[in-house]
């Protein structure tokens, strides 16, 4: 049980980033370069798509030469350097925020579901095999549960089934978005690749003088100057 949910949280953090980016690129999709100034749009919204694609806490080239058992963490922390893209993580909890303005419920789900990722009382959901509750005449309410591994029936522990219920049907909801988002996304790649290719281009045309005819073109298509269009 515990395993599942996990998934589901670890999914719906990575649509809140996917979300979160998309929201980003919303003025880059209209974006139409000016002849002086091909690139600017893509420079305009880097910093972004670096931050998406590579976020990090850590300082990975550092992390390849260091003992894991005795390096500090501070040792390989990320920090960002002069003249380099800014590649820090970003917040997930402020990625779900937004998220939550379009799934509404969202980011309530996402923290139900992170008592099953540490050792909260998700634990205890999880090793329960069976539940009862019942209120006494003093109002008092009991619940009763068996711990242990095996089967696990939820049936007799009705607030924990109500809470999931809802749980899974807004994550659902937020999962049904990814397949639309992940189209936008696709075309203002091309569109990325397309504006960067066509600066490359003009860096070509500019500076000819710097390139030969057999070299490889700057734009990264695989072909060489005299071949490249």
């Amino acid at each position: 049980m515990a395993s599942s949910y996990m998934m589901i949280r670890s999914m719906i953090e990575r649509i809140a980033n996917v979300a979160a980016l998309e929201d980003a690129l919303r003025e880059f999709a209209h974006a139409v370069p000016s002849p002086d100034k091909p690139s600017e749009p893509l420079i305009l919204v880097a910093d972004k798509i670096g931050k998406a694609l590579y976020g990090t806490r850590l300082d990975w080239p550092k992390l390849r030469k260091a003992d894991l058992r005795t390096a500090a963490k501070d040792d390989v922390a990320y920090v960002r350097k002069q003249l380099t893209m800014d590649v820090s993580a970003r917040n997930v909890l402020s990625s779900m925020d937004k998220l939550d303005k379009r799934v509404q419920g969202i980011r309530v789900s996402y923290d139900v579901l992170c008592e099953f990722l540490h050792p909260n009382v998700g634990d205890l959901y999880s090793a329960t095999m069976h539940a009862t509750s019942h209120s006494d005449t003093f109002g008092t309410r009991h619940v009763t549960r068996e711990i242990g591994l095996g089967p696990k029936d939820a049936s007799g522990a009705l607030d924990f089934m109500a809470i999931m219920s809802q749980v899974l049907s807004i994550s659902c909801e937020a999962i049904h978005l990814l397949p639309s988002m992940m189209v936008e996304l696709d075309g203002l790649s091309r569109k990325a690749n397309d504006m960067a290719k066509n600066f490359a281009h003009v860096v070509r045309r500019n500076y000819k003088n710097l390139f030969r005819k057999d070299d490889l073109c700057p734009c990264l298509s695989g072909m060489t100057i005299r071949k490249c269009r």
